[in-house]
């Protein structure tokens, strides 16, 4: 009885699964593109008023914007930031990626701050487009399509990280996304642009790039193993065991020449070769100007080697697993855990989960910075194949065409092996299949994997058919049944578009709902501190009205000229080589007392890390001068340009909103004008508005009061402060000390102390004045009021500012 042709399964390949899409753009993509708009505008402008409000720094965005500038300026990819810790003098030595000669071309024709914000927000959202079209060409769903988009946008750690400074980690999900869409779709050729853009945007993708492709290849590899068990089932006993040997290695031939495994194989082999030459690209500082920045030792293979084996060390092991454990928790429970429906897609992702759970840095599960979305580039893919699975509309398996006859069965075939007793060839078999059952768990995705669900060929369905007629004819035995292989699977094509379904849509729409109430758009979600920078955004819709004024200042900087600045305030002067930043780990600089910089640019917030040399230095009038001040830039405090020997007037710009003449109280409330200190207590005071004095302690020594802050202008300060002193016992004489005043901001300090002469034989409160002189603005001011010996109790009213300039 001859066998009936079993046809193709009629699954719609990659032109006719975009066939119906490709001259017509449904209501579903228009929906994606307004999505996609509308997420690089605001994404865009939240990135651009959190640089204006000074949260952006040289640490990230002010490094790229100066690498740039310097390559465009045929300085290589030079920037301060890194050549202060650790005198690495390339961007490139930092990060081996090709493309920042990309970036640097863009830089060249736009080059400030918001071009690279919009462009990293339009990478970062057209993301979604090839996301769309990979989950509509696996599920045959527009709505499940356009769900999987929209939740990438609205993905917490999406927004919070492409809003943190600019960085390279941002265009990844653009290129893995559309890897693997083509991929998918067998478009081999084109699949070879977005594995290039993918493997150099960061030296993270190649990693990625590869695991891509042992995803794609684990398929055909099932299905060898799949053929190979059942030529041997179907082969008959007498089947010689170099004769099934010989078979598998035919067979095996013809699956290696699929175009599948090699593009496949091309993939991981591209990858592995390019992650070692970004390596030693990395060694020679980024083909710069500068081949002295190392940052690996000894053999190129010693590096990856070396990082494995450091992850697996127990300390890292245990530090502080809950908390990144909880971290993956919520990245997962954010996408309702749609990735753990397609398990294989854990080939791609589960590197990198392992290495943010063991590694020692904390930043790698923090929301809020630029590793959320290296995280998205790995789970919507598992995102998208979940999809596949859930809800209703999932095409079931179904077993191989019956034969023509009515009877059911398929036409007859051999009879399947039973193999001698110990026969090492059936051993292997065994194994093969054994093999054959774990890789089958990881490569199941759901009904259709891919454009094309079924990865056996005709002949290896009708070979199926074959073992189980073969079985059939035989007397029936429970050895025969136990070893009769089960009819090939073989999944039909879904007809249409297939909905959400009820329970998914209401589990996409509470996702989408918590994503959106957590996100830092949302001005009611408290600011999760400084581990997650992504957050720390004070959200306003419009211009600080003080960044105006800090650009200004930045300006009056001359090209050219040496400047340092606070990490705040070094993204307004980047565009030069010649700018350095301070910062706390900054250990290497260039200046010193003599070879300072032409300008120092700095908040007065960061005071505290200016390098020792130029501490003394830069309030030294007669070496620099201040230029000019700002009283109320966007980050709170005074800014300053002190100039090198700058003779010239101080332009003070945006003046202090505090009142020229004021008056502070002691009170009980918090925040406090003035508090008490070690030895003094807030107490009752019915002589004053302000209904509260502080009083000193009997005996003790120390600080009693506290007072400010407040701005003080450019000028003349009097400090006017009303004082009860009293004796405490005999020993005392109109000379001993009773009471010192000092007034203090930053390392200015003036001090004058009071004996008791000053208040010998008066009654009431007694006044008591200290005059400051400054030549620039200053805020946060201390003025101190301090005991100096336990022989007086001094008790405060109140005191007043005048400023007679």
């Amino acid at each position: 009885m001859s066998s009936s042709p079993v046809p193709k399964p009629s699954t719609p390949n990659a032109e006719q699964a975009t066939a119906g899409h490709r001259w017509h753009v449904t209501s579903y993509e228009y929906a994606l593109f307004a999505f996609v708009v509308a997420y690089a505008v605001i994404a865009a402008w939240f990135c651009i008023l959190r640089a204006q409000e000074l949260f952006a720094r040289s640490a990230d965005l002010g490094a790229f914007m100066q690498a740039f500038w310097s390559y465009n300026h045929g300085a290589g990819f030079f920037e301060s930031l890194n050549y202060g810790d650790n005198q690495i003098t390339s961007l490139f030595a930092l990060h081996p990626a090709p493309l920042l000669y990309v970036l640097a071309l863009f830089y060249r024709f736009f080059p400030s701050a918001s071009a690279l914000l919009m462009l990293q927000a339009a990478a970062v959202g057209a993301a979604a487009i090839p996301l769309f079209y990979l989950t509509r060409d696996l599920t045959d769903s527009n709505p499940r399509a356009l769900a999987a988009a929209g939740l990438y946008l609205v993905w917490v750690p999406v927004l919070s990280g492409n809003m943190f400074d600019f960085h390279l980690e941002a265009f990844l999900p653009l290129g893995t996304f559309t890897l693997v869409l083509l991929m998918a779709r067998r478009q081999y050729l084109l699949a070879i642009l977005p594995a290039i853009f993918t493997i150099c945007t960061v030296e993270l993708g190649p990693i990625i790039a590869g695991l891509i492709g042992v995803f794609f290849l684990l398929p055909p590899l099932r299905a060898t193993l799949e053929s190979a068990r059942l030529r041997w089932r179907a082969g008959g006993s007498g089947r010689k065991g170099r004769d099934f040997l010989r078979a598998a290695w035919k067979w095996l031939g013809a699956e290696v020449r699929k175009a599948r495994v090699i593009a496949s194989v091309v993939l991981i082999v591209g990858s592995v070769v390019s992650y070692f030459i970004l390596r030693i690209l990395e060694t020679q500082a980024g083909l710069g100007p500068s081949t002295t920045a190392k940052v690996t030792s000894g053999p190129l293979w010693y590096y990856p080697i070396h990082t494995i084996l450091v992850h697996l060390t127990i300390t890292s092991l245990v530090a502080d697993p809950f908390v990144r454990v909880e971290y993956w928790a919520l990245l997962f429970a954010l996408v309702a855990f749609l990735p753990f429906f397609a398990p294989r897609t854990f080939i791609i992702s589960g590197p990198w989960i392992f290495y943010t759970l063991t590694a020692t840095i904390n930043s790698f599960t923090l929301l809020g910075v630029q590793y959320g979305i290296v995280s998205a580039s790995m789970i919507f893919i598992g995102v998208a194949y979940g999809l596949n699975v859930v809800g209703p509309g999932r095409a079931k398996p179904v077993s191989a065409p019956a034969a023509q006859d009515g009877t059911g069965s398929g036409p007859p075939s051999a009879e399947p092996p039973s193999g001698p007793s110990g026969d090492p060839y059936d051993t292997l078999a065994k194994a093969a299949q054994a093999l054959h059952v774990l890789l089958d768990m990881w490569s199941t995705t759901g009904s259709r994997p891919d454009p094309d669900p079924t990865e056996l060929s005709g002949k290896l369905v009708a070979l199926a058919q074959k073992a189980e007629a073969s079985a059939r004819t035989r007397p029936a035995s429970r050895s025969a049944a136990a070893s009769s292989p089960q009819p090939a699977a073989v999944f039909l094509p879904r007809k249409g578009s297939r909905p959400l379904g009820g329970m998914l849509t209401a589990a996409v729409i509470v996702v989408v709902a918590v994503n959106v109430l957590l996100s830092p758009a949302n001005p009611y979600i408290p600011s999760p501190g400084a581990g997650s920078p992504g957050y720390s955004f004070t959200l306003q819709w419009g211009e600080p009205p003080g960044y105006p004024a800090l650009q200004r200042v930045a300006a009056l900087i001359p090209a050219e000229a040496t400047a340092l600045a606070s990490p705040n305030l070094f993204p307004l002067i980047a565009n030069d080589v010649h700018a350095y930043t301070l910062g706390t780990k900054v250990k290497y600089y260039v200046f010193n007392t003599t070879n300072p910089p032409a300008y120092v640019y700095i908040d007065e917030n960061w005071l505290s890390v200016l390098p020792s040399f130029s501490d003394a230095m830069l309030w030294n009038s007669s070496d620099y001068g201040v230029v000019a001040s700002v009283g109320t830039p966007p980050s709170g405090g005074v800014t300053y340009l002190f100039g090198y020997h700058y003779p010239g007037p101080t332009l003070n710009l945006r003046p202090p909103p505090e009142p020229m003449n004021v008056t502070f109280y002691p009170t009980s409330l918090t925040p406090a004008r003035v508090t008490a200190g070690a030895v003094g207590v807030v107490s009752a005071n019915n002589t004053t508005a302000g209904g509260y004095a502080i009083r000193g302690l009997s005996g003790h020594a120390g600080t009693i009061w506290k007072g400010g802050p407040a701005t003080l202008p450019a000028g003349t300060t009097n400090f006017t402060v009303f004082v009860a002193v009293h004796p405490v016992g005999k020993h005392y004489t109109d000379a001993t000390p009773a009471l010192n005043l000092t007034w203090k901001a930053w390392n200015l300090t003036s001090t004058i102390t009071l004996d008791y002469s000053a208040f010998a034989g008066q009654t009431g409160w007694v006044p008591v004045t200290l005059t400051v002189t400054v030549p620039y603005p200053l805020i946060e001011f201390q003025f101190i009021g301090t005991a100096p010996n336990g022989q007086f109790v001094t008790t405060l009213n109140y005191y007043a500012l005048t400023f007679s300039d």
